[in-house]
């Protein structure tokens, strides 16, 4: 019996891995210049933001409000029904998180581990890893870091906001962020996809008097 793999087969697999994958053009002569990174959500000192949301979690669904606080280098982060039920609320510090309540229901590690993240993601300011801008073969701006968390992040930009990013952990894409925005402080509308444990969560930003101050 052949020890070897057949040379056609061995000249398919070299092939198959060299197209499936993608190729990035490193961003040299105007990154400085052109492109910047930041924060997808921005809450000032003191501040806080209110979204509208919905967790999709095992085929369970929960929906409420999502409120997120900056008391200084921590993140306050909590989600309660619009009964004023609270689901869980939780610390997120920069490479931490501290759980103060959560229902049985959620009261699982990997859920908790996921959903922490997901919100330090779109807390986080990505330029403070280590990190490049790099462009697809359609010309997208990406910035590719490695996180503090063992997690490789892309970054998706488009006139210096971040549309999009993944999550990569090993060899394989885990979390999805989309994001849109109605105006260039803070998005509009984020959906987040864990894969594995098919979560879902969905938020729409609410409107508050500091938000109708900044427009006028």
């Amino acid at each position: 019996m052949n020890r070897f793999p057949h040379p056609f087969l061995l000249c398919s697999i070299t092939i198959f891995l060299f197209l499936s994958c993608q190729p990035y053009k490193l961003v040299q002569e105007e990154k400085q210049q052109s492109y910047s990174v930041s924060s997808p959500l921005h809450i000032n000192t003191g501040d806080n933001a209110i979204y509208k949301a919905s967790i999709r979690l095992f085929n369970n669904d929960l929906s409420g409000l999502f409120v997120m606080v900056n008391a200084d280098s921590l993140y306050k982060v909590g989600f309660l029904s619009e009964m004023g039920i609270k689901f869980f609320d939780m610390i997120i510090a920069q490479n931490s998180y501290e759980v103060v309540y959560c229902m049985e229901a959620l009261d699982r590690k990997p859920v908790l581990n996921a959903i922490a993240r997901s919100l330090r993601f779109i807390l986080e300011d990505p330029a403070k890893h280590d990190g490049d801008y790099y462009a697809d073969k359609d010309n997208n701006i990406i910035y590719k870091s490695d996180g503090n968390d063992r997690w490789k992040r892309k970054y998706y930009l488009e006139n210096n906001r971040i549309e999009k990013i993944k999550g990569r952990r090993f060899i394989r894409n885990r979390l999805f962020i989309n994001l849109s925005y109605n105006n260039n402080k803070q998005p509009e509308n984020i959906i987040f996809l864990q894969r594995g444990m098919r979560m879902r969560i969905e938020m729409t930003k609410l409107q508050t008097e500091v938000d109708s101050r900044d427009k006028h």
